[in-house]
Order: structure tokens, then C-alpha cells, then sequence
């Protein structure tokens, strides 16, 4: 698949144009860009029920969905070895302080991670991504006691 570069300026600049509506396209590419590569996306929900939460939230949510797309894009550069500094501190405190500015930062917070994007693109010139692996931490049991003869936990 072909990803996209887009310039953070137009990001901005298209979103305050269309009062915020090219920000959900944004959103929606951003979702399945990370999807092909990764295989799930930011918040292992599809994207209309984030948006549609967002809404709901009053913009909490949105919040969480960067700070996901801020950890995929982390989890990428990881598995591929990209050198770029992560700016998952950044984003998401730019989020916290927006919801209490009438959510002007949100649109800052995209061009940031629009611009890690660009850079993610150009640092592979074309190759592939390879996907990040998923742990899946699992938990041991350990033998339960009994304390009668029926064999119980009781």
C-alpha cells in the first residue's frame, strides 16, 4: 500500500477552512493507514464508534484516540528501526490543555503526529513497514489449595 504525505501546514490550514470537517478525513486516513500496517488501530475500535464516542465525550475520548495513534506510531518506528523522538508526552498534553481551550490544540496535535508520519515515510524511502509484533502477556496459575477431601478450593 502507498501512505500518503501530507503537510502539516495543510492540516491545519484545510482545518480551519472547513471548520474541522477535513480533520474527521484526516482522522479516517490516519485510522487506515495505521491499520495496514499494524493490523488494529488506535484504540482497537473501528473509527466512526471512536468518532461517534468523541462526540459524545465532548472531546475526552479524542484525547485517548491520540494518544493511541501516538503509541502506534511508536510501536512502528520500534519494529522498524526508526530513530525519531516520541512525542506521545507532547500530544497528549497538548489534548489535556485543548479541552479546556475549545479544542483549538486538537488540530496542533495532528499536524504533529502528521509530521512524524512524513518523517516515518521518508526515513523508510519507499520500503515497506514491517508490522510490530503484539505481546500477549500471559499469567500463570499456580496449583490451587485444598483443604478438604472433596478436592474444593473452599
Amino acid at each position: 500500500m502507498r501512505y500518503e504525505e501530507r503537510s502539516p501546514v495543510m492540516v491545519l490550514l484545510l482545518t480551519l477552512v472547513t471548520c474541522g470537517l477535513y480533520l474527521v478525513y484526516w482522522y479516517y486516513c490516519f485510522y487506515r493507514d495505521l491499520y495496514s500496517i499494524t493490523g488494529r488501530t488506535p484504540t482497537g475500535l473501528p473509527f466512526f464508534v471512536d468518532f461517534i464516542i468523541a462526540i459524545f465525550t465532548a472531546g475526552l475520548w479524542g484525547a485517548y484516540v491520540d494518544y493511541g495513534i501516538s503509541r502506534e506510531l511508536q510501536r512502528i518506528r520500534q519494529a522498524n528501526g526508526i530513530d525519531l523522538p516520541d512525542s506521545t508526552v507532547l500530544v497528549l498534553a497538548l489534548d489535556v490543555v485543548s479541552i479546556f481551550t475549545a479544542h483549538l490544540l486538537f488540530i496542533i496535535t495532528s499536524a504533529i503526529q502528521q509530521d512524524e508520519w512524513n518523517k516515518m515515510l521518508q526515513a523508510r524511502a519507499g520500503q515497506p513497514f514491517e508490522r510490530p509484533v503484539t505481546v500477549v502477556a500471559t499469567i500463570e496459575s499456580s496449583p490451587r489449595r485444598t483443604d478438604d477431601a472433596s478436592g474444593g478450593p473452599y
